[in-house]
């Protein structure tokens, strides 16, 4: 026998003598009851566990609260500079085959004609022209770095753009795939450079000679979102822990822009009936308006809204860099102490049952070496519904490197996975 509420199957699995069980009508506001059997996803029971009164019934609205997600902004906090008006010229060395070139002008013309592309008209950026491509007479070196990809740009800009500089522009510079371009830690990026007094948005892409153009994708519309790196949709409070929840330590710092934010969900994209992305290796992209909804921000289309579910901890100490530049909610752990902090768990909908929670440390950022061994984290409960508070216990290294440290608390349902993001450090300044 399965478990309902108001027509609606909550927990569908056979469940053993349940028949020794009373069900009660919920309460009123669209609530929904769900069974947790102690600290178990669920599944059949034995019939010791459910006689007398141990079976825990919960009954909630759903969601039982909302998370404020961040929303993107310029790290100065003044109005966002975007390019709302590109003029998009791919330009290729010449030791780029024919056919990649053929594949990436390609597209970057189904790119902006897209589902995907009108994600960005919340930022202010419109649908971008595409020029036709430009083929350079010499072959790319095997290191081209940043500072030649700069010059480059600077020499030759305005003979790209037929003559005359053209007001925001941005160019996709294309290199053999295996080139080094000078960055550690990604495979492409996008700068910009000031030509006598414009500003001119550039991108680096090593070809990858597959379906897969999440590369460029992520750095177009990052580029014309946040053109000069810090003046766009950049950042946002708090930011450092969730450049680290997402491997971003990178430039532009922190590394949560809005292809950033979101590049850890490539996978085939599939919009509309004849979109013409249909069939590449893409990534969603994060949207302010889905964030504020709240939705999943990591969209795909203007209408996307995914539910989510998660468990946010309660970060309760600010923590500063000594600088005073950069802070994350967080929580303080002296070395060799322990803290317990509560978990909110939240869901937008029933279906996404029984969450399965876990923490762990993210990233470090300090200037000695991080001490990532002998932490713990624990729950008092592994398994948890909507409207659930669960305690998570920290416990720090008898001795650890000073600076700032950061975790993630991550809950995994049938509505997929979420993660919410904190720093550690043994003082509120690190």
């Amino acid at each position: 026998m399965a478990i309902s509420a108001n027509g609606t199957t909550v927990f569908p699995q056979p469940l053993s003598d349940f028949d020794t069980i009373s069900v009660v009508t919920p309460p009123a506001g669209g609530s929904i009851c769900q069974f947790l059997n102690g600290d178990t996803a669920g599944g059949s029971i034995a019939v010791a566990a459910i006689s007398g009164t141990t079976v825990d019934l919960e009954c909630s609205v759903y969601p039982a609260f909302n998370p404020t997600l961040p929303q993107l902004g310029p790290s100065n906090g003044g109005s966002p500079n975007v390019f709302s008006s590109p003029v998009v010229t791919p330009v290729f060395f010449n030791n780029v085959s024919a056919s990649s070139q053929s594949q990436e002008t390609g597209f970057l013309s189904n790119l902006v004609q897209s589902g995907l592309w009108p994600v960005l008209s919340q930022y202010g950026v419109g649908t971008p022209t595409v020029r036709s491509p430009v083929v350079l007479t010499t072959g790319a070196p095997s290191s081209f770095t940043t500072t030649d990809a700069a010059n480059l740009v600077t020499a030759d800009a305005a003979t790209w753009d037929g003559g005359t500089l053209l007001p925001q522009s941005f160019f996709m510079i294309y290199v053999p795939n295996g080139t080094n371009i000078g960055v550690s830690n990604a495979g492409a990026y996008h700068s910009a450079t000031t030509i006598n007094g414009t500003l001119v948005g550039y991108a680096v892409i090593p070809v990858s000679g597959t379906n897969d153009e999440s590369a460029p994708q992520h750095e177009l519309m990052e580029g014309v979102a946040d053109p000069d790196g810090t003046s766009g949709y950049s950042t946002f409070p708090g930011a450092i822990a969730w450049a680290a929840q997402i491997g971003q330590f990178g430039s532009p710092s922190p590394g949560t822009e809005i292809g950033d934010m979101c590049e850890n969900d490539v996978t085939t994209y599939q919009g509309l009936s004849g979109d013409p992305l249909n069939g590449y290796v893409l990534q969603p992209i994060w949207s302010n308006a889905a964030a504020a909804a709240p939705a999943n921000p990591c969209v795909w289309n203007t209408t996307s809204t995914a539910q989510i579910a998660g468990a946010i901890p309660t970060l309760p100490s600010t923590l500063t860099d000594s600088n005073g530049t950069n802070s994350v909610q967080g929580v303080v752990v002296a070395p060799g102490s322990s803290v317990t902090i509560p978990v909110r768990v939240f869901s937008q909908n029933v279906s996404s049952g029984v969450l399965s929670i876990s923490a762990d440390l993210t990233g470090y950022i300090g200037t000695s070496t991080a001490t990532f061994n002998g932490w713990t984290f624990s729950f008092d409960r592994q398994y948890a519904l909507n409207g659930d508070t669960v305690n998570l216990t920290i416990t720090a290294p008898a001795s650890y490197a000073a600076g700032l440290y950061t975790f993630s608390v991550t809950a995994v349902s049938s509505l997929g996975s979420f993660s919410w993001p904190g720093g550690i450090s043994s003082s509120t300044t690190y």
